[in-house]
């Protein structure tokens, strides 16, 4: 028997009419990677940047040489002519300059452009395989973070943990706060209470909330008293209408004892009013119409209710319904269409009986 030392060489067949058959030997695991195809294509295009740039210093130089040459010809022309023609050196020399000055000036224009092309072209253009790959990479990459992310486990109803559920509830009740003090400083006082008192028994304690309660009574407070000494002023000066209206606007700021007080005071002096302008000349219908507002305003009041129960004849004396208040001249108390409203309709009369 031969033993022979076994080799790493391809096994042939010597039989024509087999086929040749090889083994690959496998290799080694420290092989070096396949040199990447983009190198020439870098190469390439560092090349034809090279040739451009070149191209940009020959335009640079050329025209301006080019142009000199042309000024030159021109003021040698122009010199040979001078004597036949007045000035003619003159209209050359100026020719000259302009070719000169107009190459140079092209020249430079056509050089910069060129040169900022290259320059640009260096710095964000990539070959076109070297794009590619990147691009590819860039794509291989986030499939990959994809599926990582799909592939981890997920509970819908997990809980928040609890240094997030305690964020999000101190966010809450700061945006509760921040709306019951714009409450206040819009002068919505019953709406800022409705809100405090929404919140929870465990907030209670803060000391923020108590803070904004005695705010809603200070801002109250002020209130009041600011539209108290206006309704005096207006009373001073005899201006039932503002009278009125301050009136309406102290009713949610006062308590029940302060505010029949106030009403059965403003009722008498409206009273003592009306029967002050009553003397004093022929009946109105501005004042028959201030009487029903007074009326309406008080009627839960002795002086209210005696004022409406003399409206019907200040109506009637200035000219109006005495029962809706419209302009009515006719000798019927109320107007037509106060009676058609208070007659009850008619029934068809029945069957006659046997």
């Amino acid at each position: 028997m031969n033993d022979s030392p076994p080799t790493n060489e391809a096994v042939t067949s010597s039989h024509p009419g087999q086929a040749q058959a090889e083994v690959p030997a496998e290799p080694p695991a420290n092989c070096p990677p396949t040199p990447s195809v983009s190198q020439p294509a870098r190469e390439e295009f560092a090349c034809r940047l090279a040739m451009l740039d070149r191209v940009a210093l020959l335009i640079g130089w050329g025209l301006p040489l080019l142009g000199l040459m042309g000024g030159t010809r021109m003021l040698l022309e122009s010199t040979d002519h001078a004597a036949s023609v007045p000035g003619g050196w003159l209209a050359g020399l100026l020719g000259a300059i302009c070719i000169l000055g107009t190459s140079v000036l092209a020249g430079l224009g056509v050089s910069s452009v060129l040169r900022v092309l290259v320059q640009w072209l260096s710095l964000h253009r990539q070959p076109p395989q070297a794009e590619s790959q990147s691009i590819l990479g860039s794509l291989a990459e986030r499939i990959d973070q994809l599926s990582e992310r799909l592939a981890e486990p997920r509970s819908p109803s997990a809980p928040l943990p609890p240094a997030a559920t305690a964020t999000s509830t101190d966010w809450l009740r700061e945006q509760s706060l921040a709306e019951i003090r714009r409450t206040i400083r819009a002068g919505k006082w019953d709406e800022a209470a409705a809100l405090l008192d929404g919140f929870s028994p465990a907030d209670l304690d803060d000391p923020r909330l108590s803070s904004l309660r005695q705010e809603i009574q200070s801002a109250r407070e002020a209130a009041r008293s600011q539209h108290l000494a206006q309704l005096n002023a207006a009373r001073q000066v005899s201006d039932p209408d503002r009278v009125l209206e301050l009136h309406q606007t102290l009713i949610p700021l006062l308590d029940a004892e302060t505010r029949v007080s106030l009403e059965a005071d403003l009722s008498q002096w409206f009273l003592r009013l009306i029967h002050n302008r009553l003397r004093t000349g022929k009946i109105q219908t501005d004042l028959a119409v201030l009487a029903g507002r007074i009326a309406d305003a008080f009627s839960h009041t002795v002086a209210g209710a005696s004022l409406r129960a003399s409206l019907p004849t200040l109506r009637r004396s200035a000219g109006l319904c005495s029962r809706c208040g419209q302009p009515y001249n006719g000798l019927a108390n109320p107007c037509p269409a106060c009676l058609a409203q208070a007659q009850p309709p008619v029934r068809p009369a029945g069957p006659a009986a046997t």
